[in-house]
């Protein structure tokens, strides 16, 4: 197997980065830091101290989880620069990053680099973040005494016969993009009186 040759980048330009893709983990960083800050400030007696931490603790631990994924950003806008560099860039390569709002930045900054306008960029990024919202929350009820399938996606249901399934009781899956056996429920029908 062949490990692609990620492009370098300078200092400056893994620092302007850092500091794009990781807004967000130091924008929750500061709200934490807020009510103890505040507490501070006004002089607050331990209680007080210990309230504003309790406030403030759960949003670190948001801030440092989003913050720890950082290198995996960074890295995902390296293939793209690579991408970019062979002419194998297609703007849909991004959609896979446009679920998560912390990796949307990284899709934006890559089909920038890529040379798609502004307005084109805002309208694939939200086109993609609507597909995958979509493909997260859809059903798929596989049937097999009747012989149909039944998905939701998106609010829209469609139900497809389809013939020469095994025996056995009806299955539903969610969500699709992630079918397999181990996440499959087994749901059969109320029994006949």
């Amino acid at each position: 197997m062949t490990r692609l040759q990620l492009p370098r980048l300078g200092a400056l330009e893994v620092a302007w980065l850092w500091l794009s893709f990781q807004r967000y983990a130091l924008l929750l960083g500061l709200l934490a830091a807020a009510p103890l800050a505040l507490a501070l400030a006004l002089g607050g007696g331990p209680w007080a101290l210990a309230l504003a931490g309790l406030v403030g603790l759960p949003i670190a631990a948001r801030a440092l989880a989003v913050a720890r994924r950082g290198p995996a950003k960074l890295h995902a806008y390296r293939v793209a620069l690579h991408r970019i560099g062979r002419g194998a860039f297609e703007p849909a390569d991004v959609r896979r990053h446009c679920g998560d709002p912390c990796f949307r930045v990284v899709a934006r900054t890559s089909l920038r680099r890529a040379g798609i306008a502004a307005a084109e960029r805002r309208r694939l990024i939200a086109g993609y973040a609507r597909e995958l919202a979509d493909e997260r929350s859809a059903v798929i009820v596989i049937d097999h005494r009747s012989g149909q399938v039944t998905q939701t996606i998106g609010g829209v249901t469609t139900t497809a016969a389809i013939a020469g399934l095994p025996s056995g009781p009806a299955i539903a899956i969610t969500p699709a993009a992630a079918i397999t056996p181990a996440m499959s429920i087994a749901i059969d029908p109320a029994p006949a009186p």
